[in-house]
């Protein structure tokens, strides 16, 4: 809804704010096949797009830093209607407060942003 933003790893189940990522290792996440990066591979949230809309344009904001950052306050995740489950999340003009305090205090965090279009073929 470009309003939200949802943390969508570490995954919900996980009691983590960060996930540790070993260097020169390939991560598939959201499958629990690939999960050898935590102990118990039933706490993978596989992830599904979807919209009602023909298309929908969203953003993934990839975060890295070889030492933490401070953890960050986001709502729970909520159960949907349609059985899904949401990530938790927070207001998108608070993460942006929140990234940029923590950028300052932490030069070596390191951002990519990712744009993804969803598109709905019963709608184009």
């Amino acid at each position: 809804d470009m309003k939200t933003v949802q943390r969508c790893v570490p995954y919900n189940a996980l009691n983590e704010t960060e996930l540790k990522i070993e260097a020169n290792k390939e991560y598939l996440f959201f499958s629990e096949q690939h999960a050898d990066y935590i102990p118990d591979k039933r706490q993978v949230n596989e992830v599904e797009f979807f919209t009602e809309q023909p298309i929908e344009y969203n953003q993934f904001y990839i975060l890295f830093s070889p030492k933490p950052f401070s953890a960050y306050f986001l709502n729970a995740s909520e159960e949907l209607e349609s059985g899904y489950r949401s990530f938790r999340s927070m207001e998108k003009d608070s993460f942006h407060r929140w990234l940029q305090e923590n950028r300052v205090r932490n030069k070596n965090i390191q951002v990519q942003v990712i744009g993804v279009s969803v598109k709905n073929p019963d709608l184009l």
